[in-house]
């Protein structure tokens, strides 16, 4: 039986520990205490030991590291692929290269360009003995291709074919094409992002001191949004924790959504170690009641409990054509809606439309400064301060190094940049410049010049739309580029009324798809819109029942 615990409390640091956590739970402010804890009170780090705070996704990982900064020297945070090739990959895979036909000289990291070269996907359709086969298809069977773990250990590929390949041709792929491929990207020393969970996982099986080694450089190693790993992925992290690290896990099977990626939330609900505890925050900080209403009556068996305690709007359906729907949004929130879709078409067609009249506001190239390093300081501090935002702090801190803002100063400099967003963000660039000029030594602008004109007819976001993001942060993306976010206000597309059965008839437990739809609706804090092209009289009863409103644009 799971302990409810709150994102505040604090438990025993020696223990294996998975933590169920729905959305706006505050699991990861309460990993980033977790980890504080340890390192004030561990015994097991010594002098040299770190702890290693591992997630699925490059946002994850940053998001992690710009709540554990003030200990960036004892705390080690990143994807769980980097971690794996970093301290696993790299310095051990010469133990299995020449098994393996793995050219160890060559390794490049990537394989994309081996797999489009149009002579290696021709030695493998006659290797297979189909010369009649389409490049393309074979191609993309190998593209699609991922390691799959065996219930008895073994690992091996797990190509899928498309559909339209002969049952001959498929089989022939599935069984021989990728093996093949990968024998020759290996010996030409390339790598794919996927190989780093085959090599480790063979390592870690083969040479058992490897996971030792590893329990010592890392005595505790926590995954956050554990839902989104693999079988392989698991476990490795299983390995690690039988060979002497304290393991912790953090997730919530509910936002499972990159099945197509190889995730299965049942390694999080399946996870287990010798002596580990389970832990439930059942608090959602983040939605009003009303939204956390909605989502405990679609998610039954995990009621969250509302801390903010906040009334507002009761979700809203609004049932007409996409554009004048979200129109209607923006009407009554007053305020940037962002519209979140399950498939990329819909986010770009709406991103399309809504973008359409807006002009281009790229200023970067304009900005004629002789001070070629104060335009530097100024332009960096913006993209550092715009991606620090969207939770990509592993970018904003390397870019301030870049402009020698070093280490613990730029996690300050970039935290308080971002409480006081306010006092800059809807001024002229001369406002922000004499915010930046607060607190570090530039040279000043002098008035009646063309760079103080400029500075004083510019907006900070005007410049602020230039930043070119490694995420998509539009107000219009799908539900997997906004995962980890949470919105003031949010529009769910649903592209027809038969999808609307994820409200009438949900089920989070074994439907990606409703989880997808779980996941859109957790990341509203104050307005929650839904929208659909049309809805029959039958369903709109239905609807009635539900804690949601309907609107007809």
């Amino acid at each position: 039986m799971a302990i409810e615990i709150s994102s505040e409390s604090q438990i025993d640091i020696n223990h294996h520990f998975r933590v169920s956590a729905g959305p706006g739970a505050g699991k990861t402010h309460w990993l980033s205490l977790h980890v504080s804890h340890v390192l004030k009170d561990s015994n097991r780090l010594g002098k040299m030991g770190k702890v290693a705070c591992l997630s699925y996704t490059n946002v994850g990982a940053d998001t992690l590291m710009g709540r554990m900064c003030e200990d960036r020297n004892r705390v080690l945070s990143c994807t769980i692929h980097s971690f794996f090739y970093a301290y696993i990959v790299k310095p051990y895979l010469h133990f299995i290269a020449e098994e393996e036909g793995f050219n160890m000289k060559l390794l490049i990291g990537e394989d994309d360009r081996f797999l489009s070269d149009y002579n290696t996907i021709k030695k493998v359709i006659d290797a297979v003995r189909q010369p009649y086969a389409d490049h393309n298809l074979v191609l993309s069977a190998i593209k699609s291709a991922k390691w799959k773990l065996l219930n008895d250990g073994r690992i091996i590929n797990n190509a899928y074919p498309p559909k339209k390949c002969s049952y001959k041709i498929k089989a022939t792929l599935r069984d021989e094409a990728y093996a093949i491929y990968k024998k020759q990207a290996w010996a030409k020393g390339y790598m794919h992002y996927d190989d780093v969970l085959y090599f480790s996982y063979k390592l870690m099986q083969k040479y058992p001191f490897i996971g030792r080694t590893l329990a010592i450089q890392f005595p505790y190693v926590f995954v956050d949004e554990f839902q989104d790993t693999n079988p392989i992925q698991a476990k490795i992290i299983k390995m690690l924790g039988d060979k002497g690290a304290i393991v912790g896990v953090i997730g919530d099977y509910a936002q499972s959504i990159y099945g197509f990626l190889g995730a299965d939330p049942n390694q999080f609900v399946s996870f287990t170690l010798d002596g580990l505890r389970d832990y439930t925050i059942q608090d959602n900080r983040r939605s009003t009641n009303e939204i956390i209403d909605l989502l405990n009556v679609i998610r039954t068996e995990f009621q969250q409990h509302p801390i903010r305690n906040e009334h507002g709007m009761k979700p809203l359906l609004l049932v007409g054509e996409l554009m004048a729907c979200y129109d209607e949004a923006q009407r009554i929130a007053s305020d940037e809606v962002h519209a979140l879709s399950y498939r990329n078409i819909e986010a770009n067609i709406l991103k399309q439309r809504v973008n359409a009249h807006v002009q281009d506001s790229r200023i970067l190239n304009q900005i004629t400064d002789s001070n070629s390093d104060r335009k530097e300081f100024v332009t960096t501090w913006v993209k550092a301060i715009e991606h620090a935002r969207n939770k990509q702090f592993g970018a904003a801190f390397k870019m301030l190094e870049n402009v020698g803002v070093m280490d613990i100063d730029a996690y300050t400099s970039v935290k308080e940049a971002l409480d006081d967003y306010d006092r800059y963000c809807n001024g002229t660039l001369k406002d922000f410049f004499d915010y930046l000029y607060e607190h570090w030594e530039l040279s000043k602008l002098k008035p009646n010049t063309s760079i103080y004109s400029f500075y004083s007819l510019h907006t900070y976001r005007e410049l602020s739309q230039c930043v070119g993001l490694m995420e998509d942060t539009s107000a219009q993306r799908t539900v997997h580029k906004a995962k980890g976010d949470e919105f003031d206000n949010v529009f769910v597309i649903f592209t027809e009324e038969k999808t609307l059965k994820f409200l009438l008839n949900p089920d989070i437990r074994n439907s990606e798809s409703d989880r997808v739809y779980y996941v859109a609706m957790s990341r509203a804090r104050n307005r929650l819109f839904l929208t659909v092209p049309s809805l029959s009289t039958k369903v709109e009863e239905k609807l009635r029942y539900l804690p949601i409103d309907i609107r007809k644009i």
